[in-house]
């Protein structure tokens, strides 16, 4: 299984996925000061790309044939795909955070706010967004197929892409980290979620209820694949 997560790794670099990943992990350092839902959302779109090119390169070379060939047992196939979607959130949030922290500690305008609070809601709301994407995305792709599954690839991204941008879009000020703002609308209530100015138990719940579903995602993707016929 681990060597399925390291091929999925692999391609990133050699598809030179990674470069767009880096500019991208930079933008978010300079975005997360401010505003650590706009930071998660762009995560997400390396994230997104990082998936697009894995499925692709594996149906490129017919990778899903040669990997069912291999003594695996499905599941661990299914678990191999979550799991290195994951590692490609984490590793964008292991090159933003301290790139964040160190440009924080310049003093440069705008960038001065960065700190551990900001830094592990950042982290939970990004985990949020990622586990909604997988846990819409996976089940459609393992029981279609990469070709037929990128429309609900593209779908799944929109879905939670969007929301924010609409949000944000609807002439409503997005509030900075640490300002106080009203929560008389859900809107309103949502642009504090992003601006990291909730209590820690609601980004907990968040995370908990992210994992809970991408769990029940895992578990119906391991039950599609097994009966998939090759």
């Amino acid at each position: 299984m681990f060597q399925l997560i390291f091929k999925d790794l692999k391609v990133q670099k050699r598809e030179k996925t990674i470069f767009i990943v880096l500019f991208l992990s930079l933008c978010i350092a300079g975005i997360l000061p401010n505003n650590p839902g706009l930071a998660s959302a762009q995560l997400l779109l390396g994230v997104y790309l990082m998936i697009v090119y894995a499925n692709a390169f594996d149906y490129k070379y017919n990778a899903e044939i040669m990997i069912n060939s291999l003594p695996l047992g499905r599941n661990q196939i299914v678990k191999a795909k979550y799991l290195s979607s994951l590692i490609f959130g984490l590793a964008m949030m292991a090159v933003a955070l301290p790139i964040s922290f160190l440009i924080s500690y310049t003093g440069f305008p705008g960038t001065d706010g960065m700190n551990s609070t900001l830094a592990v809601r950042f982290v939970m709301i990004s985990l949020f967004f990622i586990s909604l994407y997988l846990s819409i995305f996976f089940p459609v792709y393992f029981k279609f197929g990469y070709l037929k599954s990128r429309w609900a690839n593209v779908l799944s991204f929109l879905v939670i892409f969007g929301l924010v941008g609409f949000v944000g879009g609807q002439g409503e000020y997005i509030p900075q980290y640490g300002e106080m703002v009203t929560r008389e609308s859900f809107r309103q209530q949502f642009l504090g979620i992003l601006a990291g100015n909730e209590s820690l138990t609601v980004y907990l719940t968040m995370l908990a209820l992210g994992f809970l579903i991408l769990y029940l995602s895992l578990r119906f993707s391991i039950s599609i694949y097994k009966k998939k016929e090759f």
